[in-house]
């Protein structure tokens, strides 16, 4: 990631451009993208978390809890039957 430390009518010190530094340590997160070829099309997720494993953890769940969702929606336009929630 890419920061620049600039300002209106004032000049940055070295000391306000390591603090910005220090606190966008803060900002970087690990990404985890997955997409799932089911039946019926495929599903894309991503998750963002602090460490990658988390990020894979969270992914998983949201995987888990889409899936069976996309799957009942197949089921009823199979059916011909119109979804509603």
């Amino acid at each position: 990631m890419q920061l620049e430390v600039t300002g209106h009518q004032v000049d940055p010190t070295d000391a306000l451009r390591s603090y910005v530094e220090e606190q966008r340590e803060r900002l970087e997160r690990q990404r985890a993208e997955a997409t799932a070829e089911i039946e019926g099309g495929g599903l894309l997720a991503d998750a963002r978390s602090s460490g990658l494993h988390a990020a894979i953890d969270l992914l998983v769940d949201e995987l888990d809890r889409r899936i069976p969702q996309h799957e009942e929606q197949v089921f009823d336009r199979s059916r011909r039957a119109p979804v509603r929630r």
